[in-house]
């Protein structure tokens, strides 16, 4: 009989989507620690990281204001892997570093938006 994954990238694919997906439903929940346990088994499979699952864990992280430093920490990883950062990224690293009183950083993460040709 046919497995539903004929070969492994096909299978590598789906868990990576699988795994992207738990990260924003526990990053929507507010549930930023499931989201990073989730970001870290990822990588620690061998499965990631994504483009997908960083800009997921990053916007999930943000969403607790005292872990804006983490968040930004990987919001710094996604550019150094070469990754390209999501709109949405930007918008809610931007958006959590202002709710903890750091208009600076805010301000230059969107610069750095700006630089990267997203429109605000």
């Amino acid at each position: 009989g046919g497995t539903p994954y004929p070969d492994q990238q096909s299978l590598l694919t789906s868990l990576r989507e699988a795994y992207v997906q738990e990260i924003r439903k526990w990053g929507h929940r507010r549930k930023w620690q499931v989201a990073l346990a989730n970001f870290e088994e990822m990588n620690e499979k061998g499965i990631g990281p994504t483009e997908s699952s960083c800009n997921a864990v990053a916007s999930a992280m943000i969403e607790t204001v005292k872990q804006w430093r983490r968040s930004l920490c990987l919001f710094e990883e996604i550019r150094s892997r070469g990754f390209s950062t999501r709109h949405e990224t930007f918008l809610n690293v931007a958006d959590g570093v202002r709710k903890a009183d750091r208009w600076d950083v805010a301000l230059q993460v969107l610069q750095d938006m700006r630089q990267a040709d997203y429109q605000m």
